[in-house]
């Protein structure tokens, strides 16, 4: 039996947060479900979301997710969502440093992990905006409104935080697919490359190197899609993205997705899928 489709819609953050959100993004199953899992895989950024179902979710089989409002740091592999009953949820798309300038939240414990906001980010602003959220009985431009305040009020919370080093070094990695070098990284961020890992850590949540990791098989990962339902050329695949060799390109990818490359269209129902 296929999965339930996933209904998502995109909206724009303030002008102000378009340095660091990507976008807010509405999701939404339309129909209960007795039992579903959604796949999850990197997606080389945080993600803030909000919960508007009554359900908690089951990450990777065993942990409950029952806060409405959690900050999920940097994936570095696969894991599984178990869906119960109504799924709707809202969700802020940050940059890779994204979370770190708006909320002010250390990255590093965050890996493969979530928190509650409110713990995170206590204070009045939090508890107001996750009221007014908590009172709307669906995801939908309401509750995108609500994001957008409460994060535009938190982008000047002293102490002030600078991102322009590491975004530089991200911009080098993303135009290049995660092929720069440590070296190149370091002179495009005029730092020293034991302090670009430093600041990598704190505001992307992985260093360099594991962050070119994700990025080279995010961009890999789009190149199969949009080449579906036809195969790619592996061999010029591989040598695209300066993988070591074909087992090499399909062990990793198969680590980060839980598929191999000619399996995509097996990952029926993801969240990622809707954010990369």
């Amino acid at each position: 039996m296929s999965a339930p489709p996933i209904r998502s819609v995109a909206y724009a953050p303030h002008p102000r947060l378009a340095p660091y959100i990507t976008a807010y993004l509405t999701t939404a199953i339309d129909v209960a479900v007795d039992r579903s899992t959604i796949d999850l895989f990197p997606v080389g950024h945080a993600v803030l979301s909000v919960a508007f179902d009554e359900q908690p979710l089951l990450l990777d089989g065993t942990r409950p997710v029952t806060s409405k409002l959690n900050l999920t740091g940097q994936l570095t592999r696969y894991h599984q969502l178990t869906v119960r009953g109504q799924y709707s949820y809202a969700y802020a798309l940050f940059r890779p440093f994204g979370a770190w300038q708006v909320l002010g939240v250390p990255q590093a414990g965050l890996a493969d992990d979530f928190a509650d906001v409110r713990t995170l980010v206590p204070g009045p602003a939090t508890e107001a905006a996750y009221a007014r959220l908590r009172a709307l009985p669906v995801a939908g431009p309401d509750a995108i409104a609500a994001l957008d305040e409460w994060l535009l009020a938190l982008l000047d919370r002293p102490p002030a935080r600078d991102t322009a080093r590491v975004r530089a070094a991200v911009e080098l990695l993303e135009a290049r697919a995660g092929a720069a070098t440590s070296a190149e990284l370091a002179a495009v961020a005029d730092l020293s490359a034991p302090r670009l890992v430093r600041a990598f850590k704190q505001q992307v949540g992985l260093p360099p190197k594991q962050y070119a990791r994700v990025v080279r098989f995010v961009a890999a990962y789009r190149t199969l899609r949009e080449a579906a339902p036809h195969h790619p050329d592996w061999p010029a695949l591989v040598e695209r993205y300066a993988y070591f060799d074909q087992a090499h390109f399909i062990k990793e990818f198969k680590g980060f997705f839980g598929y191999t490359p000619s399996q995509v269209h097996r990952s029926l129902l993801n969240i990622a899928d809707h954010v990369v």
